[in-house]
């Protein structure tokens, strides 16, 4: 009795301890099993008007803003006066200088940086690639062949290849442009042409740089073995509105044609060219228009225009399709061939 008197204490005390502990237990907060979603990137208007989505880039005086209301958007970004972007994120401002990886936080159209601000109008990428920060090239191009096969009282054959490729760099950039037709009409070949232009340019501003361009050409139908041209150019970049972009190149350049039949021809010549897209149909549908031009200086009834209009729209992934017409001048051809040559086709091309 005396011991269970002793132990009474002790059993009271227990059980006080797991009551307060118990009671302490249950004033915790619950704990949270899943995994918050994060908290969406927020742009704010001068017009008052709140956006939220993922800011997936910043480029051309351009936000671009993924929304789940409607899908990829672009906002100007003189028309932001707050703006804040999650993550971190390198920037690249319009006087050249690079920031390492930081939150975008932009107040009364002020881009908010660790020592100073900036406008947000001088905010020329967010992220990035390396070539755009004078590291390597960005390799862009697009190859596409025409095919056209007959049989009945005329078998006719018809093979046409183009290849278009483009190495962009921050300060220069090259070009190669080579293009080919086979022809065959009851297993006898009736058409054998190529071409192939290179390209170098050196940029002076954001819309004029000067190059070097040489060419070689040849269609034996045309008895032009050989047309050779090397010589300097100045260039221009017009953009207006995202509606159309447009180089405008003139140079001289001195030119060989070797002829099978005629006699050669050496001169001095004015060689131009005019290279166009377009997107105001849209991001499915791309006029353009491209043209090549070499006029002779001594004798400037004497010139060569290849001309190329048409359109592109996208198939599967990357790979697209193409209707153009071709227009081809030589005003210096022999008798027997017709100075204009007109081919309308459509092309199966791959983009990259």
């Amino acid at each position: 009795m005396l011991a269970a008197r002793r132990c009474l204490p002790a059993l009271l005390a227990g059980a006080m301890a797991g009551l307060a502990a118990a009671h302490v237990h249950a004033q915790d907060p619950p704990q949270e099993t899943g995994e918050q979603s994060p908290e969406p990137d927020r742009v704010v208007l001068r017009n008052g008007s709140v956006v939220f989505g993922t800011v997936t880039d910043v480029a051309d005086g351009s936000i671009s803003i993924e929304t789940d209301f409607a899908g990829a958007i672009e906002i100007a970004q003189a028309q932001v006066v707050e703006m804040q972007v999650r993550g971190q994120h390198s920037l690249k401002l319009a006087d050249g200088r690079v920031l390492g990886e930081s939150p975008i936080e932009v107040r009364e159209g002020e881009l908010i940086l660790p020592d100073n601000s900036v406008s947000l109008v001088d905010l020329e990428r967010m992220d990035p690639e390396p070539w755009e920060l004078g590291k390597g090239y960005e390799w862009t191009g697009r190859a596409s062949i025409a095919l056209v096969y007959e049989q009945g009282n005329t078998d006719t054959e018809e093979a046409d290849y183009r290849v278009n490729a483009r190495a962009n760099g921050l300060n220069d950039r090259f070009t190669l442009r080579a293009l080919g037709e086979i022809d065959r009409v009851n297993d006898v070949k009736n058409a054998e042409n190529w071409s192939i232009t290179g390209k170098y340019d050196r940029f002076i501003s954001d819309q004029w740089y000067w190059g070097l361009a040489t060419r070689f050409e040849r269609d034996r139908f045309a008895d032009l073995n050989l047309r050779t041209y090397l010589g300097p150019y100045l260039g221009h970049d017009l953009a207006w509105d995202k509606y159309a972009n447009v180089e405008l190149e003139l140079g001289v350049s001195y030119v060989r044609e070797n002829f099978i039949v005629e006699d050669d021809r050496y001169y001095p010549g004015m060689v131009w060219t005019i290279d166009a897209k377009s997107d105001w149909l849209g991001e499915r549908f791309e006029p353009y228009f491209y043209q090549n031009g070499v006029w002779d200086l001594d004798d400037t009834s004497n010139v060569v225009v290849d001309t190329t209009v048409g359109v592109t729209f996208p198939l599967i992934g990357n790979v697209i399709g193409a209707a153009e017409l071709l227009v081809e001048y030589d005003a210096g051809t022999v008798a027997e061939v017709a100075s204009v040559d007109q081919t309308y086709r459509f092309r199966l091309g791959y983009t990259w």
